[in-house]
């Protein structure tokens, strides 16, 4: 393929709802041909019939839109794929394959860990969004030329959410009016939110478990998720099932157009701000970050150190906002009145996990972020 030209990747594209496969092997064929890897000057004919023959093998196994944006589906859909391939070399170029589909903004959610060979060390994906770059983000999309002032505003919200209530993609997307609630805080630096994660008709959480998220927001970005409350405040003359529309989207707009229209120029503001491998799902591993980094301040009786942190850091790693979120379970106690040690319990509570050491591994990287909070900077000897 050396002396191939170039086909262009469609970025504008409207994928298929039945079947995305078409419109993904044709980009990465257009990858393959721009940016393949090893050149030779001579291919064998099996090879050659591998990797031109790869659509046959999903003839059987077809990828709907509404499957590629919800990771259990994916997953599953990835088991019976791969399990359809005997040949090791089959499954090799397969995994090729899905790798590439990791790195696009549809299906960036995608976990190839467990399908690793055993003797590979095991790996994290350490990468985060800082809330300088967050900022950054949200400026962009409100900013949009091409975009509509409700497409802003609904992408606005929908990466402050992902990002403060460290929710999934799926999950963002099945929140519906009904599943956020204002809890009236006038006159402070902050705004307390509930959001109630929860199964609804369109999906299920990834534990099969409904979880409470509580967040605050500074004043800024709770502007804007007010705002889309107001418009979304089901009016007297609405039937009772007003208060069921999606949070993000329009009534009766299908889960796929609300993706495309409105978590698609997130991921992609996400790649021109933050870097190429940052992905949707990077914004619940920064606010997880947060989370961590909020009730070790807190809980280690640390103000934010103004060496290590700017103004919008230091005001959300506060104790005063760090008690509020935690409002719920102080119930106006001091730390002293309450067993410290159900911290890492509620810490994965939120987040929707079961083990502190499954946050620990995929979520929580490195120490040196660390120290400073539980090392005091001046310490004193006697």
């Amino acid at each position: 393929s050396q002396g191939q030209k170039n086909i262009p990747i469609r970025e504008n594209t409207v994928w298929e709802p039945d079947n995305i496969l078409p419109e993904m092997l044709y980009r990465y064929t257009a990858e393959r041909l721009q940016y393949g890897g090893v050149k030779k000057a001579k291919l064998a004919a099996g090879t050659i019939q591998n990797y031109t023959n790869i659509h046959r093998w999903f003839e059987h196994y077809p990828l709907s839109y509404e499957a590629a944006i919800d990771p259990p589906l994916l997953q599953d859909w990835i088991r019976r794929v791969l399990a359809s391939q005997t040949s090791e070399a089959n499954r090799l170029i397969l995994f090729y394959f899905l790798r590439f589909m990791q790195s696009q903004a549809l299906t960036d959610h995608l976990s190839l860990a467990e399908f690793s060979p055993p003797f590979t060390p095991p790996s994290v994906d350490p990468r985060r969004v800082s809330l300088q770059q967050l900022n950054q983000i949200l400026e962009m999309l409100l900013e949009a030329p091409s975009a509509s002032p409700l497409q802003r505003l609904f992408s606005a919200v929908a990466m402050i959410l992902s990002y403060h209530g460290m929710l999934r993609r799926s999950e963002l997307l099945r929140l519906r009016y009904r599943d956020i609630q204002s809890l009236e805080e006038k006159g402070s630096k902050s705004r307390l939110f509930k959001l109630e994660i929860t199964r609804t008709k369109e999906g299920s959480t990834k534990s099969r478990k409904s979880r409470t998220v509580h967040i605050a927001l500074p004043v800024e970005q709770a502007k804007l998720v007010l705002a889309l409350l107001d418009l979304r405040k089901p009016h007297a003359q609405d039937d009772e099932h007003a208060s069921f529309i999606p949070l993000i989207g329009f009534q009766n707009e299908k889960l796929s157009s609300r993706n495309q229209y409105y978590l698609l120029p997130v991921t992609r503001a996400l790649k021109a701000i933050a870097g190429s491998q940052v992905r949707f799902h990077h914004l619940r591993h920064s606010g997880v970050h947060l989370w961590f980094l909020q009730l070790m301040h807190l809980f280690y009786n640390q103000k934010p150190d103004k060496s290590l942190y700017d103004a919008f850091e230091q005001q959300l790693l506060s104790h005063e906002v760090t008690q509020k979120r935690l409002r719920y379970w102080l119930e106006g106690r001091p730390l002293t009145a309450i067993n410290t040690s159900l911290v890492y319990d509620e810490f994965i509570r939120m987040i929707g996990h079961e083990d502190y050491a499954t946050t620990r591994w995929s979520y929580l990287h490195g120490l040196e972020w660390l120290a400073p909070v539980m090392l005091s900077t001046q310490p004193e000897y006697t």
